[in-house]
């Protein structure tokens, strides 16, 4: 619902810019409303990868596909990335060769009335990401709130550049790629490393091996993994139980655990029973 949404809104976003850009002659005013574009695809991405992401898991992909909102993620990163050097390279030219910009105040004023409909979009895919846990989400909100901020920096310079000062239509230009381009970098960095299978958060560690200790007959906890596919975790560990317990005990405690942990919403887990006091072959 939230995705669709915002294409909508920004579709509407990106005519307006669009138009304005057009008859201004403004770089500046362009290149944001390409960033506004940016979002339409980067939504399309989303709905894309919660779509593949959600498909339970099969025989090739035993752990689900929910890596693919991290490989959804990556691919807009690198969009975002070829469109921000695009937008640098017209920017610095036109610094280089100024060229007139007729900007007037009702244009201002359109470009400021987007501000709005960006920040509702940031705050409520915000929500929703939280709500659903998803970092997909969460990216496609910043999306949003750095498009905010490149608008707000843009309309305030078209101030300036009603007064004849079209350099400075130059400079916003710069400004919005160079943040086009930080932000895919920065977000690209996140993807690669959760594809790349990056450490998940120390206490995650803790509190799984807390959890084990805290049963009865439990007297040692190691090997703790934890892997990440989305929003899903798998997470195995080993325990260490005295030898004279019958293996249906051992059993009962093992699956305990599995429990405990899957309900505080760590994660799936796996637990590989050991014997205390013997070394692991």
């Amino acid at each position: 619902m939230i995705s669709w949404l915002s294409i909508a809104v920004n579709l509407f976003i990106v005519v307006l810019k669009l138009i304005i850009g057009i008859i201004s002659n403004s770089i500046a005013v362009i290149s944001d409303a390409v960033h506004s574009l940016s979002d339409v695809f980067s939504t399309g991405v989303v709905i894309t990868s919660l779509y593949v992401g959600r498909r339970p898991a099969d025989k090739t992909h035993p752990f689900g596909h929910g890596r693919a909102e991290d490989v959804g993620g990556l691919v807009l990163s690198l969009i975002l990335l070829f469109v921000g050097v695009g937008f640098m390279k017209d920017a610095i030219h036109r610094l280089v060769h100024p060229q007139e910009v007729n900007i007037n105040y009702l244009f201002i004023a359109i470009v400021f009335l987007t501000i709005p409909l960006k920040l509702f979009l940031g705050i409520f895919t915000g929500r929703v990401a939280r709500r659903i846990s998803s970092s997909l989400l969460k990216t496609d909100a910043f999306h949003h709130y750095s498009d905010l901020l490149t608008t707000v920096v843009v309309g305030a310079g078209l101030f300036f550049v009603r007064k004849g000062y079209y350099r400075i239509d130059s400079f916003l230009g710069i400004f919005v790629s160079f943040f086009i381009i930080w932000w895919a970098f920065t977000t690209a960095k996140g993807f690669i490393d959760n594809l790349l299978g990056k450490r998940a958060p120390l206490p995650l560690y803790g509190k799984a091996k807390k959890i084990a200790l805290s049963f009865e007959f439990v007297k040692g906890v190691h090997g703790i993994e934890i892997h990440t596919y989305g929003r899903e975790r798998i997470i195995s560990l080993h325990i260490e139980l005295n030898p004279d317990l019958s293996l249906k005990q051992a059993h009962r405690v093992a699956d305990s655990i599995e429990k405990k942990i899957y309900k505080e919403g760590l994660g799936k887990c796996i637990v590989h029973v050991d014997l205390y006091g013997q070394k692991e072959g």
